[in-house]
């Protein structure tokens, strides 16, 4: 049975989400899988981290993929050892090239010209990943599909924008985005002055989770019991993985499009620990606005009010200690007929605090993050 059933709630009458979701997902392929959590949890992989990040790599590794993929997996025998190790490395010495995802220079390096440059796009990303997994002695294969989030070149939905990989551990696969679960270095901002740090919850990502915001062009490769058609996948809910890691529940908003009317409250549940805060932005608009967050144990409600009816943006973020990462979005289409009947005004929070677990103090910024010290808005 897949484990959907804990995120969408079938005990709420009228509601059989856990079928539906069955329906969508279909479970991973059968098989012993690997636990992420467990493994990156684990001393073992806190002590590779440590090394692949802490110690100076000698001067005539650095410029081969070869060589410097030996070199950072050398004293490793697991396989999921090596790719944590490769999948650390690369996340944290290639920064995101916005210049040529924005169409100024080429996008497309081979591995060695990638080390050199020490940036690139998702593409890059994935294709020093294969080679140096490859060469460390991993089954490593290059995907291509779509991810919810990037902006497209194209007003196709689902095409194709974005690449990412899958390693075979024994007799599974596993998906491994390298790119979302990088983050910049200490400082830098995005091309909309965001900053984010590393995001653990994309190497090995259960097939299951993966789907609400990947899908590849084969479907083979969504390692699925029951293949998601893209339609399906353009209708369910743009959520990533920590948003399942976090125990987050969905209530009154399981599609990815909902159509709503001049208020609308926003549910959710969470635990109570876990803090909570939201933006709206229109669609055909830049800039976004940060919305009041109410709990109530584990009840959460975010209060909606629209000036104009159009398509309008929510993007969730939660976290803990100060650290806010983007775990969903959702498209809210405003139909209504202006004037008349007035909208309420949205009470604005005075600070971030007030959406503050208890008992948590503020913290550093973070990937995809908010921080409540600087009350800035922050996201990938």
């Amino acid at each position: 049975m897949p484990h959907f059933q804990y995120m969408f709630s079938a005990r709420r009458a009228g509601w059989a989400l856990a079928v539906v979701l069955c329906v969508w997902a279909g479970g991973a392929m059968a098989g012993e899988r690997l636990s992420r959590d467990k493994l990156v949890d684990s001393p073992r992989f806190k002590e590779i981290e440590k090394r692949v990040l802490e110690e100076d790599i000698p001067w005539w590794v650095q410029d081969s993929p070869d060589k410097l993929a030996e070199y950072i997996t050398r004293d490793l025998d697991k396989d999921e050892e090596k790719a944590w190790a490769l999948y650390r490395w690369i996340g944290h010495n290639i920064t995101y090239d916005w210049d040529a995802f924005l169409g100024n220079s080429a996008q497309w390096y081979t591995p060695s010209q990638i080390l050199d440059r020490k940036k690139g796009v998702c593409a890059n990303y994935s294709t020093l990943f294969t080679a140096m997994g490859r060469t460390a002695g991993l089954e490593v294969q290059y995907i291509e599909g779509n991810a919810k989030g990037y902006p497209l070149a194209t007003d196709v939905p689902g095409a194709t924008n974005h690449a990412w990989n899958v390693i075979k551990i024994g007799e599974e696969w596993y998906p491994i985005d390298v790119t979302w679960g990088a983050g910049y270095a200490p400082g830098e901002t995005d091309h909309r002055g965001h900053r984010y740090a590393f995001e653990s919850t994309y190497f090995l990502t259960p097939p299951e989770e993966l789907i609400f915001n990947h899908r590849p062009e084969n479907p083979r490769w969504q390692l699925l019991e029951n293949a998601v058609t893209m339609q399906t996948y353009l209708d369910m809910p743009a959520v990533t993985p920590r948003f399942f890691k976090l125990g987050i529940n969905l209530d009154n908003v399981r599609k990815r499009e909902v159509e709503v009317g001049q208020t609308f409250t926003l549910k959710l549940e969470a635990p109570e620990d876990l803090g909570m805060m939201a933006d709206l932005k229109k669609k055909t608009e830049s800039g976004s606005t940060q919305l009041k967050v109410n709990r109530s144990g584990k009840q959460v409600s975010i209060p909606l009010a629209f000036s104009a009816p159009g398509t309008y943006e929510v993007e969730i973020f939660a976290g803990r200690g100060g650290l806010y990462h983007g775990v969903g979005s959702f498209y809210l289409l405003a139909q209504f007929e202006p004037g008349k009947t007035p909208a309420p005004k949205a009470e604005q929070p005075k600070a971030p605090k007030a959406v503050e677990p208890k008992g948590k103090k503020k913290g550093a910024a973070g990937a995809k993050d908010k921080t409540t010290k600087s009350a800035k808005k922050e996201k990938k």
